[in-house]
């Protein structure tokens, strides 16, 4: 649920947002105060803070903000002066306005999807649409993949790999439900801009690096979960289309609470670590159980790919955070396990 500031002495340069989640019977509302640079959120930990934090385990519960914190952007009503507005949330209903100095929504009347920190409905596949309790990461993927939108930005890299322009290039999955091509692109990376803005994101590799995510991809996830909001930072991903028919889906598994602190990965760090992709890559090339021969060169296999992301992974300290699923050239979705022997299983969604 977005907010807009009223004290414009006082909050100019300021955006407000109110949380609210649920999960299991819990609830959960927070009020995040953001900074605004030429009119973009400063999406750092300096420039965001939490002004307001309460959790309940109850059926329903009242939530109290001083008007100064703004009027729901939904409805426009009235919050006057330096009174308070109240909110009911109860479990299965929506949010509504129940006090306050103008007309409000009926409790149960409002969205059931929770809003996430940019006021967004948080979606899969980067549209719109409610969330579910039931929704793994299979489910996840498999409608993301099958989704037209999706299609068409995989068909759209596939094509730039087949045209031997060279380089990477990416598409963004805005919150606003539209995609939009990243810009910036070099030969080997992609700038995808402020993680705020997106639920994910799709880009290619040429081929003559290493065709799985790079560390600095994972980072991406890892700053696109963060500002997923509390209940759906599972809902970032991260898509790869490679030569060879190649086609990778990362996801970040855990809450919010298990993201890496901001700032955790340094430019130097996530150097280093794609630097060692590809002494990996050398090292397995030269072993044949990680190698297969297309249009007569020899190149990792699936195996060999997996190995390297799966060892990145463990480098930057997001083992079992970080879901791994291959995509076939008919959509269907396997997650890619990591065994105890450092070895890959292929477990398909069914």
């Amino acid at each position: 649920m977005k907010l807009i500031p009223k004290d414009t002495a006082n909050t100019e340069g300021k955006l407000y947002n109110l949380t609210i989640s649920q999960n299991n019977g819990a609830t959960e509302e927070k009020i995040y105060k953001y900074t605004l640079q030429d009119g973009e959120v400063v999406a750092d930990e300096d420039h965001i803070d939490i002004v307001y934090s309460k959790s309940s385990n109850g059926n329903c519960i009242k939530i109290i903000f001083p008007c100064e914190y703004g009027n729901y952007h939904q409805d426009g009503s009235a919050c006057v002066g330096h009174g308070t507005t109240t909110l009911l949330m109860c479990a299965g209903g929506g949010p509504g306005d129940t006090g306050g100095d103008g007309p409000g929504n009926p409790p149960g009347d409002g969205p059931t999807t929770p809003t996430g920190p940019g006021g967004y409905n948080p979606s899969e596949g980067g549209g719109g649409g409610s969330t579910t309790t039931n929704n793994t990461p299979c489910t996840k993927t498999k409608a993301l993949v099958t989704n037209t939108t999706t299609k068409a930005v995989v068909k759209d890299l596939k094509d730039h790999i087949i045209s031997g322009i060279g380089g990477e290039k990416g598409w963004k999955f805005n919150k606003t439900g539209v995609t939009s091509q990243t810009t910036n692109n070099t030969d080997h990376s992609v700038n995808f801009g402020n993680p705020f803005l997106l639920n994910g994101g799709y880009h290619n590799h040429t081929g003559t690096g290493v065709n799985i995510f790079s560390a600095t991809d994972i980072s991406t996830l890892i700053e696109i979960a963060r500002y997923n909001g509390a209940s759906s930072p599972t809902n970032a991903f991260m898509g790869l289309v490679v030569p060879n028919g190649i086609h990778y889906v990362i996801r970040f598994d855990g809450s919010q609470a298990s993201l890496p602190p901001v700032g955790n990965f340094t430019p130097q760090q996530l150097k280093s670590w794609n630097t060692q992709q590809a002494i990996l890559m050398s090292t397995l090339s030269r072993k044949p159980e990680f190698t297969e021969v297309v249009n007569g060169k020899k190149v990792l296999n699936s195996s060999g790919l997996e190995r390297i992301l799966f060892d990145t992974l463990q480098k930057m300290g997001l083992s079992n955070k970080v879901i791994l699923q291959k995509i076939e050239s008919d959509n269907s979705v396997s997650t890619i396990n990591k065994n105890s022997d450092g070895t890959t299983t292929a477990v398909p969604c069914l």
